[in-house]
């Protein structure tokens, strides 16, 4: 069927100023210039709903007859409008040598399924629902886009490649274009964009009518690029062989562009070849030497060898045997091979390493030595010294340890004490160490005054004397802090007219025990006895003088017969300034015989038992009383 018939003028005149619109998807109807079947429009069948009451679509034609439709059509895009608006697709039908028919439908189911099927083989195949009344202009129209021109126009940028003095050049082409005037040709170095347009009636490829070209000219090469630098080797330093134990050697120093390698040789001796190679990429220059022979001469080594020696003192080897040790000592350090040392008199040979040293000792007996001969590889190094005739190593013995002694001041204060040695000077030297303050100080006579503390005395034999051997290597000696120094008896700490004596004794250099023991008569003797100056069986008879009732004479013996009676004992140090760390006088009683004449015990004034004799020192000490004493290493010398 045909559609409606139209003028043909008409038709082509609407068609030709269409453009094209965004692409739809769905199928639409297919006219004719002139008629549009009725048969195939129905009553206007807008949906009743929000949606808009018509659909635009544009069908492709296969060709262009001038007034008619020509079929079959393929859809090629759709709008949806609430007018019958024939130019809403417009501007997507605008690809050159194109020609469509644009339909408007009612949108409606038809419709829909038209579009899906995405073809129009003749009006009214598939069925087409129109809004009425279908008319030129109103429902449909007619598109022809003019034939499309030739792509037979291209511009290029050709550019040329730098070389080590000039940048790159670039050429430029065209071929029915020409070149903008807004980008004028650039030749400098860098990126650059140029506009091309094409003559009349040709487009460039894709259809297009301008086109930009882009392109980047470069730089003049760098100039120690591999095709712009040949590096040049140069001949290395070196040291030759020209003292002895210090090798030769060759200075290799590799640059960016250049690396050096012994060939041949060790690089510390002799004939050696350095050669040089180019890193890659590069290459060496030609005109330059990349060869060398370098001699460094011969090697040798160092021989200095040196000789010391060092006389020690006297010393007992054995039993009536005295030798002095001579050291020798074989110095090789500064040599740079073994040498081999020898003393061929104490029958001495040292192969000594490069570098090293070796100390030999050789015994020389009291008759002396006239030099020792030291012999380096069979060559005579030197001659020690001769060592003189000497009388055997004397003895030097210590007859006893340190003693120590420690003091007050009358007034109570802490006074130093003293280490008291055996002084031998000459023979024997004390050092004594440790105490408050760390001393360390050597004694220069018998008693070294120190603060309370404790002390380390060492003794060593002077030269020419030996230690016995039973000596010991040193001894630990404390000078004990006295205490008390004041007592409860001195008011003050001052002893005075109104202090009595044994209730507060000035301080001493020494102090001694007391004691006085008695016995009664028996059946057997009339008298009894009273023994003074012993305390658990040792006597201190000789350190404190006891006198009996108002005799001024010491006693003369420690026990002594008395008939019964009342009796007193004042005790007093033997030597002046010594101290008592017992009562300086006692009252006991020698008891009567009894008449059952039964034995009575012997008693020790020390409080041993309650019955028989009284123990003065015991009731003393009960009634509270206190005795100044400071207890004292004995003056009895203890050996070590």
């Amino acid at each position: 069927m045909l559609k409606k018939f139209l003028a043909a003028t008409s038709a082509v005149a609407l068609a030709l100023g269409m453009i094209a619109l965004t692409s739809l998807a769905g199928p639409a109807s297919s006219a004719s210039a002139s008629t549009k079947q009725d048969s195939t429009a129905t009553q206007d069948s807008t949906p009743q709903q929000t949606d808009p009451a018509y659909v635009i679509v544009a069908w492709k034609m296969p060709s262009w007859s001038g007034n008619d439709a020509t079929w079959p059509q393929t859809f090629f895009a759709k709008a949806y409008s609430n007018s019958k608006d024939l130019n809403a697709l417009d501007s997507q039908l605008t690809t050159c040598g194109t020609s469509y028919q644009v339909d408007v439908y009612n949108n409606s189911d038809v419709t829909t399924s038209l579009i899906a099927g995405g073809h129009l083989d003749r009006p009214g195949d598939p069925a087409e629902d129109f809004p009425l009344p279908e008319s030129l202009g109103v429902t449909f129209k007619l598109v022809h886009n003019a034939d499309c021109l030739p792509q037979d126009a291209s511009a290029s940028v050709n550019v040329s490649s730098p070389s080590c003095t000039a940048p790159g050049t670039a050429t430029f082409n065209l071929v029915n274009a020409s070149w903008s005037a807004t980008t004028p040709e650039d030749q400098t170095v860098g990126d650059h964009t140029r506009t091309a347009i094409a003559a009349s009636g040709h487009t460039f490829a894709g259809g297009a009518t301008t086109l930009e070209v882009h392109y980047t000219v470069p730089g003049v090469l760098d100039a120690h690029a591999p095709s712009c630098y040949n590096p040049a080797p140069v001949k290395p330093s070196y040291s030759s062989n020209t003292q002895c134990g210090v090798y030769g050697s060759i200075s290799l120093v590799d640059t960016a562009y250049i690396t050096y390698a012994i060939t041949a040789g060790d690089g510390k001796q002799g004939i050696n070849v350095v050669t040089a190679t180019a890193v890659s990429p590069y290459t060496l220059d030609p005109a330059a030497a990349s060869s060398w022979v370098i001699d460094l001469g011969s090697y040798s080594d160092c021989y200095r060898p040196a000789v010391s020696w060092t006389l020690a003192g006297c010393t007992v080897s054995g039993p009536d045997t005295s030798i002095k040790e001579l050291s020798i000592t074989f110095d090789n350090t500064a040599s740079t091979a073994a040498i081999t040392f020898t003393v061929p008199s104490a029958s001495i040979t040292k192969i000594v390493a490069a570098g090293a040293s070796e100390t030999v000792t050789v015994p020389i007996g009291t008759s002396g030595s006239s030099g020792l001969k030291v012999y380096a590889d069979g060559e005579l190094l030197d001659q020690t010294d001769p060592v003189a005739a000497f009388d055997g190593c004397l003895p030097a013995t210590v007859k006893a340890d340190p003693a120590v002694a420690a003091t007050c001041s009358p007034s109570g204060a802490v006074l130093d004490g003293s280490v008291i040695v055996d002084y031998q000077p000459g023979t024997v030297k004390y050092t004594i160490t440790g105490g408050p303050g760390s001393v360390h100080i050597v004694a220069n006579s018998s008693a070294t005054t120190l603060p309370p503390g404790t002390y380390t005395v060492t003794p060593t034999a002077m030269p020419g004397y030996v230690l016995d051997p039973s000596t010991p290597a040193s001894w630990e000696e404390t000078i004990a802090d006295p205490s008390p120094c004041s007592t409860p008896g001195c008011t003050d700490g001052q002893l005075s007219s109104s202090d009595s004596l044994d209730g507060c004794q000035p301080p001493t250099l020494a102090a001694w025990p007391t004691a006085v023991t008695v016995t009664n008569p028996t059946c057997s003797a009339q008298n009894g006895t009273l023994t003074v100056g012993e305390l658990d069986g040792v006597s201190f008879f000789a350190e404190v003088d006891y006198f009996l009732n108002d005799s001024s004479t010491p006693m003369s013996s420690q026990t002594v017969s008395l008939p019964a009676g009342n009796y007193t004992v004042t005790a007093s140090p033997h030597t002046a300034g010594d101290g008592l760390t017992g009562p300086a006088s006692f009252k006991v009683t020698i008891a009567a015989a009894t008449v059952l004449c039964a034995d009575l015990k012997t008693l020790a004034l020390t409080g041993s038992s309650p019955t028989g004799g009284v123990v003065l020192g015991y009731l003393l000490l009960a009634s509270g009383l206190a005795i100044v004493a400071m207890r004292l290493t004995r003056r009895r010398g203890r050996l070590g």
